[in-house]
């Protein structure tokens, strides 16, 4: 697994519309890292992006100076940690701990002590494990398209997304008062691939004021 072949994209390009949209949808916008692992193909997915969540998630509602960790397993269901993980007290914490941790790198310490059934349950664990393809990274998205606000626009993006195996699953409009409009919109099922190759096509096309955005929308698997 090499860092690059990782997704990993900020909050820049998220608007205010987005969070708009979103919102009268039944999300939230936040900022996810996913970890997935699909045990009868042996291949993991891992992931840094926004994403929307249904309000109803209790993710969703983490806010402020806190974090939350959610882990599914098949046995034991899932399990949400929340606590504080920003602001004045935490992050000196945390400062305070690696300062801690190099300074004892620095001097010498041992490596920690993993035991020799731990050691051998990883590599069981991790034997021909794969970084999952894009096209294999399969969910439903949310796409912003800022147009020339013309007759027949919306009709040219949704051939363009049906030429890539793309369908909508809802559809909200903005007109601006430049002359151009935002259309936002969210998809049935596709893959990483799809959408990519999509935004592409659509950026080429002169009615397309800007670059596409894309978010994720996150949909637990329990």
């Amino acid at each position: 697994m090499k860092l690059e072949e990782i997704i990993c994209e900020g909050i820049r390009e998220i608007s205010g519309t987005d969070i708009e949209i979103a919102g009268e949808l039944g999300y939230k916008i936040k900022l996810l890292a996913v970890i997935a692992r699909d045990f009868e193909a042996n291949k993991l997915s891992v992931r840094l992006h926004p994403a929307l969540i249904a309000k109803s998630e209790v993710i969703a509602g983490v806010d402020e100076v806190y974090n939350g960790v959610s882990v599914t397993g098949d046995v034991v269901g899932t399990t949400v940690l929340i606590g504080r993980g920003a602001g004045q007290d935490a992050t000196s914490s945390s400062v305070i701990s690696d300062i801690a941790d190099a300074v004892c790198m620095i001097q010498g310490a041992p490596r920690p002590v993993i035991s020799e059934e731990d050691e051998v349950l990883y590599r069981q664990l991790a034997d021909g494990l794969k970084l999952a393809a894009p096209a294999e990274l399969t969910g439903r998205y949310y796409l912003r398209v800022h147009v020339k606000d013309e007759q027949g626009v919306l009709a040219k993006i949704s051939n363009i997304l049906a030429a890539h195996h793309i369908s909508f699953a809802t559809v909200n409009q903005k007109e601006l008062t430049d002359g151009t409009a935002l259309i936002m919109l969210t998809t049935h099922e596709s893959n990483e691939t799809s959408v990519a190759a999509a935004k592409a096509t659509l950026s080429a096309e002169s009615v397309v004021v800007e670059t596409p955005v894309s978010l994720r929308i996150f949909e637990p698997s329990y």
